[in-house]
């Protein structure tokens, strides 16, 4: 069952804040979202309860979050015959720090510091050693180390520094 709760902004404008509470088997899911107006919270609310009264639904919501990692290995779990590239990619994925992240929070900064920005290029080799080329921003950068067990945490480092530096 869900309810609509009206609160002051800081700014005195209106907020609605939506709680859900179902139970299911002895399980149960709370949840809580706030808006601006009044008819997307009721809007939200019906689609939301809608959706926990599907079991699998419902199932996922008590299950906890899930993290990409978690997502990708379920996807080659369900799609055995994905080819030799795209099991080299999701694998290389795995291993970079948004991988361990909740998929629901992960953003637009974290899929920017995971592969940078539009028409950028690199190559990585199994030392350490790497380099990037990023036309929008007008950058290449080459690291030369020798480091294979913290290459991509290496990379990722640099890479996260060198655009600081850069803004």
């Amino acid at each position: 069952m869900g309810t609509i709760i009206a609160r002051k902004r800081r700014d005195g404008k209106p907020s609605y804040l939506c709680q859900i509470s179902k139970k299911h088997a002895g399980r149960i899911v709370r949840e809580n979202r706030t808006f601006r107006d009044h008819k997307t919270a009721q809007a939200w609310l019906r689609q939301r309860e809608a959706e926990l009264d599907n079991p699998k639904a419902f199932k996922a919501a008590t299950q906890g979050a899930k993290t990409l990692a978690d997502a990708i290995g379920r996807y080659v779990d369900e799609h055995r015959e994905i080819g030799k590239t795209k099991s080299a990619c999701l694998a290389s994925i795995k291993r970079h720090s948004i991988a361990s992240m909740s998929c629901a929070d992960i953003g637009s900064k974290d899929i920017v510091a995971f592969a940078g920005t539009i028409g950028n290029f690199f190559w990585s080799g199994m030392g350490g050693t790497f380099f990037w080329i990023d036309p929008k921003e007008e950058l290449f950068a080459i690291f030369m180390s020798q480091g294979p067990g913290q290459r991509v945490y290496t990379r990722t480092l640099v890479r996260n520094l060198v655009y600081a530096a850069v803004e």
